[in-house]
């Protein structure tokens, strides 16, 4: 009897693993304030941040153990001939639970921790030449909560073990402790804002995966 439990236990689970390219929308809670005080004299900065990135995930059953990394512009502002352009970098590792699997469709809540970097490059431009170039940049402890959707658009066979190409949804909110801690600042008119680097953010996945229903 216990043999046959846990072989009914085991029947019918899905184990697999899946790599992806995402790209995405960032909305950073960075004052723009404190970003023109930071980059003096340039001003004009906004919230939104664009970028691309990887991820990569482990399936086991309903477990969801995941990777991802991400790098996000500003793109740049200006004033003059003094140019400013934002960026962050950050990468997360993450656990999700699936309460939704319909064999081509699953939908899981994530949690993530991990770190990401505020930069900013600074640099005087005359016609196409760029002087004075630094970044300086200032690290956080980071911690995600996310909502999650992939879909089998493709699969290579009906049996219990596939290929498979996958679209993926993530939308989630992003933690962030602030911090001053600011590296390689060589401008004496910078001022160090505290920052960090929480926010929403929404973006799109494509990938490729092999999964088995045991």
């Amino acid at each position: 009897m216990m043999t046959s439990m846990l072989v009914s236990s085991v029947v019918g689970q899905t184990r697999g693993i899946a790599f992806f390219f995402r790209a995405g929308y960032s909305h950073l809670n960075v004052s723009e304030e404190k970003m023109s005080v930071m980059c003096n004299p340039v001003s004009s900065f906004h919230k939104s941040y664009y970028g691309i990135g990887g991820e990569a995930y482990l399936r086991a059953d309903k477990n969801v153990f995941g990777w991802d990394a991400m790098v996000s512009t500003h793109g740049p502002s200006s004033s003059d001939s003094s140019y400013a352009e934002p960026f962050i970098i950050n990468s997360s590792i993450k656990y999700g639970f699936i309460l939704h699997d319909n064999r081509n469709l699953i939908l899981y809540p994530a949690i993530g921790v991990g770190a990401g970097l505020i930069g900013i490059t600074t640099y005087s431009q005359y016609g196409h030449l760029k002087k004075d170039i630094n970044t300086m940049y200032v690290l956080n402890p980071i911690c995600e909560l996310s909502l999650n959707a992939d879909k089998m658009v493709y699969t290579f066979a009906n049996g219990r073990a596939t290929g498979a190409f996958l679209f993926g949804i993530r939308a989630g909110y992003r933690f962030s402790k602030s911090s001053d801690d600011w590296k390689k600042v060589v401008r004496v008119n910078n001022s160090k804002e505290k920052m960090s680097l929480s926010g929403y953010y929404l973006t799109i996945s494509l990938g490729a995966g092999n999964f088995r229903r045991l």
